[in-house]
């Protein structure tokens, strides 16, 4: 049993909660001057090929739209990036293939509605912080994210928000109790 700090991430340990952070973290993308915009540009490097080209650009973010945890749209690129997130369960019937057949045929006007002037491009990302199953790593994506990578970006900025650092300390007694799993089940 972990020890449970005063840390609302030990209680709100669900995949929504995961997904909040993550647009919170991505959002900072739109506060170009902010002191967590490199947070975002490093998170987005992360999960999609963002490079210094797209930094002029302004993001749309969309949670649950049509099922999908995440949804990123570039509006000056078109680009858009279903985010699949998961904490303890893995991708089943083939989810993200799903969306994005979902996204790529949705109507103009629909589009507009979303705020989606054109859609040039769709990237799909499986976004795992729990124990990887062999089935995780055959999930059909252009990206796979793992917490450790997840953790690596959110432990350079953690000192400047306390959100950031409590959502650190409870992704890494995460991992750390996944890794000493693992070693136990091999």
């Amino acid at each position: 049993m972990r020890n449970i700090k005063n840390n609302i991430f030990e209680f709100a340990t669900k995949e929504l909660s995961q997904d909040a952070v993550i647009c919170w973290c991505v959002n900072w993308f739109n506060q170009k001057n902010s002191e967590l915009y490199p947070l975002a540009v490093d998170l987005l490097k992360l999960i999609t090929d963002l490079d210094d080209n797209n930094l002029e650009d302004e993001i749309v973010i969309k949670k649950q739209l049509y099922k999908i945890d995440i949804l990123i749209y570039f509006k000056k690129t078109g680009k858009a990036v279903i985010v699949e997130d998961k904490v303890y369960s893995s991708e089943h019937h083939d989810q993200i293939v799903k969306y994005k057949n979902i996204i790529a045929s949705i109507s103009d006007s629909e589009k507009n509605k979303l705020g989606m002037k054109e859609l040039n491009e769709i990237r799909t990302v499986y976004f795992k912080t729990g124990f990887f199953y062999d089935n995780d790593k055959m999930v059909e994506a252009d990206k796979i994210v793992q917490g450790k990578e997840f953790l690596e970006i959110v432990g350079k900025y953690k000192d400047k928000n306390t959100i950031l650092q409590m959502y650190y300390e409870y992704l890494e007694g995460l991992i750390i109790w996944y890794e000493d799993y693992g070693k136990f089940y091999n």
